[in-house]
């Protein structure tokens, strides 16, 4: 079993002059992996674990999807992620529906004008979508297993990872039915981390990280 996660926080900053030109501003975080990152700035990036949250009061409270099927997204929030579906509120004048998976929410709306979700829809590589070089939201569980065989049972493909990070996270990447990318992440004390890149590495399955880790 893996434990609560808490909130990250990264402890490097980067300083950005005015002269700086919108081209510099993506290569730089594009070569943000940890080898270039060092290259860049000087030092390792490290994450620290706060004891409490800077505002307690302060949560993120949902994250919101456009789709294109409102039975196919039920049918992967509700069935193969587990999410429960709960009340949307009356007044809304555009179709949509909520699901909720421990806090964690997610609301989608649905499109009005046919086609204009695959219009938006954003393309990934295979090497980002392995890796999660991508834009996504996480959900952060406390076992990883019983969620992997329920996506397996309901035949979603895995389409990243699994990568153990330098701080004992365990990450695994999904694509709902319009292409949105979901992180699955779970915190592993050092023991089962350890543990976890031996089995990655004999199977020869765990996504490439920096030199050193």
């Amino acid at each position: 079993m893996c434990p609560r996660i808490l909130p990250r926080r990264a402890s490097v900053m980067i300083t950005i002059s005015w002269g700086s030109r919108p081209e510099q501003l993506q290569e730089l975080l594009k070569a943000a992996t940890l080898s270039k990152f060092e290259q860049i700035v000087g030092k390792p990036l490290e994450t620290t674990m706060p004891d409490q949250p800077s505002d307690p009061d302060v949560t993120l409270h949902h994250v919101a999807l456009y789709v294109s099927d409102l039975e196919l997204t039920r049918r992967f929030y509700r069935n193969a992620l587990g999410m429960e579906e709960i009340a949307r509120p009356a007044d809304f004048t555009f179709p949509g529906a909520y699901f909720r998976l421990g806090t964690a929410e997610v609301h989608v709306v649905v499109e009005t004008e046919a086609g204009r979700t695959e219009e938006l829809r954003q393309q990934w590589s295979p090497d980002e979508l392995k890796t999660g070089y991508t834009v996504h939201f996480a959900l952060g569980v406390g076992d990883l297993q019983p969620i992997l065989a329920r996506l397996a049972e309901n035949d979603v493909r895995i389409a990243g990872g699994p990568r153990i990070r330098a701080d004992h996270v365990e990450q695994w990447y999904i694509a709902d039915p319009d292409g949105y990318i979901v992180e699955l992440i779970c915190q592993l004390d050092a023991d089962a981390a350890d543990r976890r890149r031996r089995e990655l590495a004999e199977s020869g399955e765990g996504v490439p990280v920096a030199p050193d880790y």
